[in-house]
């Protein structure tokens, strides 16, 4: 509502809300915000003058005195029914004939607090209804769900059973019914409770699910590649999904979340051996496994084993035990000189490929000489006994960076953090590098799934449309709407494409992130 709330501050008073401090700022969108929408009593005013006071301690006479001028002025007109609103503004435009596009997105925006880029952009794709419509489902507060795990014994019913005794409001999932439970209330009494910390659940939305069992539909004794694993989600249904067996490979440039998401894959039960985790960026990733493939040498949980009637690979008998090249247990974790610090910058994300491949180029003919003397060195560093050259991976998955514009409800800052420029010129063509070295990693015959949190077109279904005509060899591989009947999906149409693709909208589902994902098979 931050765009909402500072419209109406600026009519209070005449001085630019953009030059107040941005602490007494807030301090004023907090209490207009209780004042309005949760009628907050007048005198309770004093105690945001108070805290205008307290965080501006250098200039709080002046502060306070701002503060409590605004703050009396929004409360007389609270009292009057007379507090300025957008929708005045926009219904007073959209009444002359005149009205351009531009402004009618503005005055949307304005009403609905939303950056007007985004409002035009789904003006022109879904109408003024459409779009409107979904702006204020990003307003509402969002519907949490929860996985269960199965890999600790969990089930929806037994859950369900041990929530309600801690006076969680909670169902089964109408979307994903044997996997997900949908919290109404009492998510901090699951997190409190330790329920997450066990491992016995994971917060994580509907639609995350369906990329991973209607998508990619992961199958015990695989090998999988998560290209773009943290925060470890995703991951964590494959792992659930594979039975605990095969291999799971998953790529970062956090080596931190990494880090984080071995400490969950340990809570959740997965088996250390049967995971893999290495900090670098996936174009470089992919330059060493295609200069390692071109050595006859193949990566630690890819390909091998016999192709089955189905595509899939089963399991080799020097690797059906899941044991680690060098005897550890542990789960294996390879942090790059590519890693990247968390909150690393979309520039710094692009870029890090021009500093990177270099170093890449040079690792990978220093590992190549290294491997021939040491074979446990080989093994921890990703490369394992050579293989035949079609020795990739079955699956990979590539939950690309995206302007996260299906997820608004539950991260409103996230629309004040993007920009047309930063989908434009940056996310779009970072996720066409990204899919191009996905491609790489995948064995003839083999999947690459591509998701995003997102519902722009140019994220996603032109994105694919792009891919396919660079890479002749995948095509489009709908997905069935019988295999989401087996997983318990009632309306499979409401969230597959004509296309067949996922694309789930908030405003259309409800209770669900907005998502998109597509099956791309490779044929040779």
């Amino acid at each position: 509502m931050r765009r909402r709330l500072d419209y109406v501050l600026s009519k209070l008073t005449s001085r630019n809300m953009g030059a107040v401090e941005p602490g007494v700022r807030q301090v004023l969108r907090l209490a207009l915000y209780e004042l309005e929408y949760e009628s907050l009593a007048l005198h309770a005013l004093d105690e945001h003058v108070d805290l205008a006071r307290r965080i501006t301690p250098a200039s709080a006479k002046y502060a306070t005195g701002f503060v409590n001028a605004v703050l009396r002025e929004a409360g007389r007109r609270a009292q009057a029914g007379t507090l300025p609103s957008p929708k005045d503004e926009l219904d007073n435009m959209t009444a002359s004939t005149k009205a351009s596009e531009r402004g009618l997105a503005r005055g949307l925006s304005l009403v609905h607090s939303h950056p007007t880029w985004l409002t035009s952009r789904w003006l022109k794709r879904f109408g003024r209804e459409e779009a409107e419509a979904l702006m204020e489902q990003n307003n509402k507060p969002p519907v949490y769900t929860v996985r269960v795990n199965p890999l600790r014994g969990i089930t929806v019913e037994g859950l369900l059973a041990r929530l309600a005794e801690e006076g969680v409001e909670a169902c089964a999932s109408s979307t994903l019914p044997r996997d997900f439970v949908e919290i109404h209330s009492g998510l901090q009494t699951v997190l409190a409770k330790g329920f997450v910390a066990r491992g016995e659940c994971l917060v994580q939305d509907v639609s995350a699910g369906l990329v991973v069992a209607a998508a990619l539909d992961p199958q015990p004794g695989e090998r999988v590649l998560d290209a773009c694993a943290a925060p470890g989600g995703k991951t964590m249904f494959c792992a659930s999904r594979m039975q605990g067996t095969g291999y799971l490979t998953a790529l970062d440039t956090s080596a931190a979340r990494l880090q984080a998401l071995g400490r969950q894959a340990e809570a959740a039960g997965v088996p250390k051996s049967m995971m893999r985790m290495r900090a670098v960026d996936l174009r470089v990733f992919a330059k060493e496994i295609t200069a390692s493939l071109s050595g006859q040498q193949a990566p630690v949980g890819a390909g091998g084993g016999k192709p089955r009637e189905d595509g899939t690979r089963s399991q080799s008998s020097s690797s059906s035990s899941n044991a680690t090249d060098d005897g550890s247990s542990s789960i294996q974790t390879r942090v790059s000189a590519q890693a990247m610090e968390d909150g690393s910058s979309l520039d710094q994300f692009s870029s890090s490929s021009s500093s990177s491949s270099s170093s890449s180029s040079s690792s990978s003919s220093s590992s190549s000489s290294s491997s021939s003397s040491s074979s446990s060195s080989s093994s921890r560093d990703g490369a394992e006994a050579a293989r035949p050259q079609s020795s990739l991976w079955d699956k990979v998955l590539l939950d690309a960076p995206c302007s996260g514009s299906g997820v608004l409800a539950k991260r409103a800052d996230m629309r004040w953090r993007r920009s047309a420029q930063d989908v434009e010129a940056v996310l779009v063509p970072l996720q066409a590098e990204l899919l191009d070295s996905a491609a790489a990693l995948v064995r003839p015959g083999g999947l690459l799934v591509y998701s995003i949190c997102s519902i722009e077109e140019d994220e996603g279904p032109q994105q694919v449309a792009a891919f396919l005509a660079r890479h002749s060899n995948f095509q489009l591989e709908p997905i069935k709407l019988a295999n989401l009947s087996d997983l318990g999906v009632v309306d499979a149409s409401l969230v597959v494409s004509p296309e067949g693709t996922i694309a789930t909208f908030p405003h259309r589902q409800g209770v669900m992130d907005g998502s998109f994902a597509s099956r791309l098979r490779r044929l040779h």
